[in-house]
């Protein structure tokens, strides 16, 4: 009875883990990088088909194995090939694998599926800028109820000689608050700020990769009682980033803003 190449690398796997002591992960993706093979040639015996499609899979393992270790050398070089700044006072900012850059445009948020419950009404004046933000949600992003689970929020302004609509100003900051999605678990959009750091980073991992805070404020979640530090960071070129990290889950809110 013939067994199927994947059976096959399966018990060579097995075998690997017995005997050399192999990770039970290690196993599965050796497995996993075999494939049944699509026909079988009447005039190719067993012992022949099975050495080519070992000698296959072997050839998909040395891809997988230089894929795995691209990925772990750039997980350990936070800067490599990164699309974002990796100066944070440039305010660079990372959603769903798009790089929006300050001063942010709302129309771009838009294209992403991001929008306002409620867009304004009144426009903006020549240079006029609001020190409200707007919040906006996404479809992708909400509760098994429904409810949106994640923000993106930024405060406006009119950079034009012109009266403009909000939605068509540019955004002199960008908020992001996941806070509640971390801590329920719920779904939330990939987010990347300067020197890889991302939401649910640890204080020690920001101190880390940006150098100590210019200051640091401890509050209190008021809904969970939970203590929060909002570290500062401020930069010669007017940029300010706060980053408020929660004991519970980390880095849930975030603020890149200058002032236009």
């Amino acid at each position: 009875m013939k067994y199927s190449a994947k059976a096959l690398l399966l018990s060579a796997a097995m075998f690997l883990f017995l005997f050399t002591g192999c990770s039970s992960e290690s196993a599965a993706d050796s497995g996993s990088a075999g494939a049944d093979p699509q026909s079988a040639s009447a005039s190719v015996s067993e012992s022949q088909a099975s050495s080519a499609e070992m000698s296959e899979s072997a050839s998909d393992s040395e891809a997988v194995a230089s894929s795995d270790a691209a990925s772990s050398e750039k997980a350990e070089d936070p800067d490599a090939e990164s699309p974002v700044s990796q100066n944070w006072d440039d305010l660079d900012i990372m959603v769903d694998g798009v790089v929006y850059k300050h001063p942010y445009l709302y129309t771009d948020l838009n294209a992403a599926g991001w929008s306002m419950s409620e867009v304004p009404s009144r426009g903006l004046g020549p240079h006029e800028r609001l020190l409200t933000p707007f919040f906006m949600g996404n479809p992708k992003y909400v509760t098994s109820a429904g409810e949106s689970c994640a923000f993106l929020g930024g405060r406006f302004a009119n950079l034009g000689e012109e009266d403009a609509a909000i939605p068509d100003c540019h955004m002199w900051t960008f908020e992001v608050n996941v806070t509640e999605a971390l801590r329920a678990n719920n779904p939330m959009p990939e987010v990347e700020i300067a020197k890889n750091i991302h939401m649910g980073c640890t204080e020690e991992e920001i101190v880390a990769a940006f150098g100590p805070y210019e200051s640091k404020e401890e509050q209190v979640d008021f809904e969970t009682g939970k203590k929060q530090q909002v570290l500062k960071y401020e930069s010669e070129n007017g940029a300010i980033m706060r980053l408020t990290v929660t004991e519970d889950v980390g880095l849930g809110y975030l603020e890149l803003k200058k002032h236009p």
